[in-house]
């Protein structure tokens, strides 16, 4: 059982959606908690938008002495729950941020945990399965494994053959060497912030479109429209750089655009085509419900061509609500992502279509190649007639019931939160 500690919890009131709180994902995924005030195993912060810790510095003084000492003496741990792709709204970035709220409340050592939606993030867990091949091998190294853990099993001096012939403790438990096996990265890390990579929104899109009774926006089999009026759609909220680009080489004529820049327009921005473009979704309308999928929109278009929120971070991978609104709507898609986006998906199970085009273009160096390779191959689709519009997507329907039967289990597929689960028991006093 982990025992969690939030900070100021009645904060998490503000939060964009309510399922965007820790407690939500972990009881979806069978992680067990305790909520405590005393003795934690994680503190946990929701930073409610990009500048919070910057604005909040002394958010840890918030803490108790005790909770503040037990972070200093590594036996508490922090956690910033933040499987967004919002890292970098803020200025400095969300990483930053945590050193220098770490260094406000005299904090030195390296107790912190960001779970974030970028994909690239490095800490992973120690799997399982790779536990088993070592414990599979009998050599030394598992065995020293199996003194740490259980330091009265045997002489550490003993030689391989007296320690391959003597049977296991009684008690021997293979996550307790796993745990190690996760915690030692930490060691070796110079880093006070480690980041650990969380794919968050497929489960968030689609339990909330459950909690909220609106499953019967999405598309079917049964309701599935042969003949829609448009090549493709592409939905665009916030004004950015990148979707400009995009939206100056689509051919508009051919799809349903819309380009609300619901946040006003960026005055730093330049393009050929005037925007807003209002579709069906006015900025208020966005505001209230930006989870929201107009049938009458989804269903008219063969394929949708995703704008994913920060393409230009070339180290990164985020993956959103997004890519996952398609995969609901029975739609093959290209992204405008970050490099090996598509690649992301498929490790994730998700299905990508390189039978319909050429999807070599997730693995150019640049947002602008990316863009422009997609474009390419959206203008070639769109040439087509509307029947070899339909029958390319028909030829993919079992991929698009993949994918949408995907979305619809992220709750119960524990593989999805297996880094998060195995990082939270490694660290925790009753892991």
């Amino acid at each position: 059982m982990i025992k969690l500690h939030l900070i100021n919890p009645l904060l998490n009131r503000r939060l964009k959606h309510k399922n965007y709180a820790i407690t939500g994902y972990l009881e979806a995924s069978n992680i067990h908690y305790q909520m405590v005030d005393k003795d934690p195993d994680w503190i946990v912060i929701h930073p409610l938008f990009g500048n919070y810790l910057m604005n909040d510095k002394s958010v840890l003084d918030n803490l108790s002495d005790d909770n503040i000492q037990r972070l200093k003496q590594g036996r508490s741990y922090l956690l910033i729950w933040y499987p967004y792709e919002t890292e970098h709204y803020g200025h400095p970035n969300v990483r930053r941020q945590i050193e220098s709220c770490l260094e406000h409340a005299g904090i030195k050592n390296k107790c912190c945990f960001l779970v974030t939606g970028n994909l690239n993030a490095t800490y992973k867990s120690y799997t399982y399965k790779n536990a088993e091949k070592i414990q599979s091998k009998q050599d030394n190294v598992f065995y020293d494994y199996v003194i740490k853990v259980y330091p009265d099993w045997i002489d550490p001096d003993a030689s391989l053959e007296q320690k391959q012939n003597k049977p296991l403790p009684d008690n021997f438990d293979l996550r307790k060497i796993q745990n190690i096996l996760t915690r030692e990265p930490l060691q070796d890390s110079y880093e006070q912030v480690q980041s650990v990579p969380l794919l968050f929104f497929d489960w968030q899109l689609n339990n909330f479109l459950n909690e909220r009774n609106e499953m019967n926006q999405l598309q079917t089999t049964i309701t599935y429209k042969n003949s829609k009026s448009k090549a493709y759609m592409c939905l665009n909220g916030k004004d950015k750089h990148t979707r400009r680009y995009l939206l100056d080489r689509l051919p508009l004529d051919q799809g349903h655009v819309s380009y609300v820049c619901y946040d006003g327009k960026d005055p730093y921005v330049r393009s050929k085509t005037d925007v807003p473009i209002i579709l069906d979704q006015e900025r208020q309308d966005i505001r209230r419900n930006d989870r929201w999928m107009n049938p009458e929109i989804y269903h008219d278009a063969y394929i949708n061509i995703v704008t994913e929120a920060f393409p230009d971070k070339e180290i990164d991978c985020f993956i959103t609500e997004k890519t996952f609104k398609p995969m609901l709507q029975l739609q093959p898609f290209m992204i405008q992502g970050n490099r090996y986006t598509l690649k992301r998906l498929r490790e994730a199970g998700y299905e990508t279509f390189p039978e319909l085009w050429d999807e070599s273009y997730d693995e150019l160096e640049t947002w602008q190649e990316r863009t422009d390779a997609m474009v390419e191959q959206l203008h070639s689709f769109c040439t087509l007639s509307t029947h070899d519009q339909l029958a390319k997507c028909k030829r993919v329907m079992s991929k698009l019931l993949h994918n949408q039967e995907m979305v619809f289990n992220t709750s119960r597929e524990l593989t999805r939160s297996a880094h998060l689960a195995d990082i939270l028991r490694a660290f925790s006093s009753g892991g």
